[in-house]
């Protein structure tokens, strides 16, 4: 925590020698109160979930790996009004809009959609019979081999069966159903920081990279979300 007043911070040159948030920093505080400047929050210890559309809580969420970036921004429409026989101006707050992107390394695995898709509740896709549009290149069950496995075991969760991991066709009926994404955020020592998560999403753009000199192939989408609402996030 920073000092309470300025004035603290202004007396006998605070400013010189110490932090203004001495709690974590200063080595000259008793040792119950110096944290050795160790408590950080980086990017090792957050995370980020697929989840159902209108998840509140963490039990549904699944962790999304090889996520090379992220980036969740809020916007606020404003209204500045003016006034005749005035310099001074109003503000007229509007509607919220939120957005996400992901960036992730393309895996031997389901690709960057089908992740985002699984809505903390990888057996309850839809059937490809009701989906107008394939999303995905076919994988029907007990139909592939490769030169190390007699047949890829593609129906043991029912994930695979219809789908297969490499999603692609974002035109699909199967990206016309609302997901949620949540991002959980732990410090240094493992203990609880906060949490959010992002209702309603929707794949709003995905982009494939690809560059001869690339050592690995990327993938990344855009994303709207109807709101964001903190979570209650114990760690447990």
């Amino acid at each position: 925590m920073a000092l309470k007043t300025w004035q603290e911070w202004a007396e006998n040159a605070y400013w010189q020698t110490n932090h203004v948030q001495p709690d974590n920093f200063d080595s000259n505080l008793a040792d119950d109160e110096n944290f050795s400047n160790e408590n950080f929050i980086t990017s090792e210890s957050i995370v980020i979930c697929s989840c159902k559309a209108n998840s509140t809580g963490t039990l549904d969420m699944i962790p999304i790996g090889l996520l090379e970036q992220a980036v969740v921004a809020q916007n606020r429409q404003t209204q500045e009004l003016f006034e005749i026989g005035s310099r001074e101006s109003y503000f007229i707050p509007g509607r919220s809009y939120v957005q996400m992107t992901l960036a992730r390394v393309m895996f031997n695995g389901p690709s960057l959609l089908k992740v985002i898709a699984a809505r903390g509740n990888p057996n309850a896709l839809p059937s490809a019979s009701t989906v107008h549009g394939n999303p995905a290149n076919p994988w029907p069950a007990g139909a592939n081999t490769d030169e190390n496995e007699s047949m890829l075991n593609t129906d043991e969760s029912g994930w695979d069966a219809e789908y297969g991991h490499f999603v692609i066709n974002l035109a699909s009926d199967f990206f016309n159903r609302p997901i949620g994404l949540g991002v959980l955020i732990r410090d240094s020592e493992n203990d609880s920081y906060g949490g959010f998560v992002l209702q309603n999403c929707y794949v709003q753009s995905h982009q494939f990279s690809v560059a001869g000199q690339q050592t690995v192939i990327m993938e990344n989408c855009q994303i709207r979300a109807s709101r964001l609402l903190p979570i209650d996030y114990s760690g447990t």
